[in-house]
């Protein structure tokens, strides 16, 4: 997907399209941000194999992130190389290496709960990234395709928006309506990740921050934009 320069509004038969997904994004999370990408002239069409990979390659992505924590923690147990957790965790500040992985608790090593990948071509995967970012453009456009079938070919594979899959994933998991204290600073995109929670508010999601019935201390999930920013939020100590 093309980037689109802020204010570049295309001519022709598209520009409906482009002012419906600014009006969009800018409604939905109450700011003047707009679409920011180029949508393709005509639908793109996935063939089967591509749409069940996109929907099989989870369980393959899980498989593999649960094989790195088992390694990882073997690592720091010491029922193997040490240096395998010195290579996983070296890019992590100091304070926050092996020492302080090997006082972690069981339910403090989980596998992520949401990423997206980025795929050249389909399963190649280039990157495995948490914690969503840019699903505010995949909301958008999911939206879009259901009001524009002609032009953009409808949402034939997915019948779902991303936050409403989202939003059903946080109730599953918890077992209860979803309360969440969502952490934006360390977002590349956090004007598109308002927007995707002003979207998942829609689908029962609770927000710390949002909605004033919500202390921090109700929130059962926390979602950071990377690992170090978990650890600085006023209430770490407590949740930990």
């Amino acid at each position: 997907m093309t980037r689109r320069r802020k204010g570049q509004s295309p001519a022709g038969p598209g520009a409906e399209i482009y002012a419906w997904l600014d009006r969009e994004l800018n409604e939905g999370a109450g700011m003047d941000i707009g679409f920011e990408a180029l949508v393709p002239v005509g639908p793109v069409r996935l063939d089967p194999s591509s749409v069940e990979g996109f929907q099989s390659r989870y369980r393959t992505i899980k498989g593999f992130q649960d094989a790195v924590l088992r390694t990882l923690r073997a690592s720091l147990e010491g029922r193997t190389d040490p240096a395998v957790a010195a290579l996983l965790l070296g890019d992590s500040p100091s304070d926050y290496r092996e020492p302080y992985h090997r006082d972690l608790a069981d339910a403090h090593l989980t596998t992520p709960m949401f990423f997206r990948t980025d795929e050249p071509s389909p399963g190649q995967l280039s990157e495995i990234q948490c914690c969503g970012s840019a699903w505010d453009l995949a909301e958008a456009l999911w939206l879009a395709a259901e009001a524009h079938p002609r032009d953009l070919g409808g949402t034939e594979h997915f019948p779902e928006s991303p936050a409403s899959a989202v939003a059903r994933a946080m109730r599953a998991t918890l077992g209860a309506d979803p309360v969440v204290h969502h952490l934006l600073d360390n977002a590349s995109r956090p004007h598109g990740m308002r927007y995707f929670v002003q979207r998942t508010r829609r689908h029962g999601v609770r927000y710390f921050g949002y909605d004033r019935d919500v202390a921090s201390d109700d929130c059962r999930l926390v979602r950071s934009h990377d690992f170090v920013s978990l650890a600085h939020p006023n209430f770490f100590g407590e949740r930990m």
